[in-house]
C-alpha cells in the first residue's frame, strides 16, 4: 500500500500528468454542479439515449442525466489507479490513460450541456 501511495504522488507531480488530473477534477465538478443547478428547471422526462429509436424509447428520467458525470468519475477514477500502478514502468500509457480520461469527462460534460441547454 505505501508503495501504491508513493506511485500515486509521484503521478501527480508528473509534469504531463499532473495538469491532466487537475483539469479533469475541474471538468467533472463543473459537470456535478451544472447538473445540480439545473435539475429544478428540467422536466420529469429527458432525452438521454440517443442511440435508440426516436420518440419515447430515447427517454430517461431527469435523474438518470447524473449518470454522465458519475461515469466520467469512475472512468477518471480506474485510470488514475492503473496510471499509479503502471507509471514506474510505463509512463507513457499511463500519461495517455489519464489525457484519454480528460478528454472523456470533457465530452460528457458537453453531452450533458448540450441535453441540458437543448430542453431548458
Amino acid at each position: 500500500m505505501k508503495k501504491f501511495l508513493e506511485s500515486t504522488r509521484v503521478v501527480w507531480q508528473d509534469k504531463l500528468i499532473g495538469p491532466a488530473i487537475w483539469l479533469s477534477l475541474l471538468i467533472i465538478v463543473f459537470s456535478f454542479s451544472f447538473f445540480i443547478f439545473n435539475f429544478s428547471k428540467l422536466p420529469p422526462e429527458v432525452p438521454l439515449f440517443y442511440s435508440r429509436p426516436w420518440g419515447e424509447e430515447q427517454l430517461a428520467l431527469n435523474w438518470q442525466l447524473a449518470i454522465l458525470p458519475a461515469l466520467s468519475l469512475i472512468i477518471f477514477l480506474v485510470d488514475l489507479i492503473l496510471a499509479a500502478k503502471l507509471y514506474s514502468q510505463e509512463s507513457l500509457l499511463a500519461q495517455i490513460l489519464v489525457w484519454s480520461s480528460t478528454i472523456f469527462s470533457l465530452l460528457t460534460t458537453i453531452t450533458l450541456v448540450k441535453i441540458i441547454t437543448l430542453i431548458t
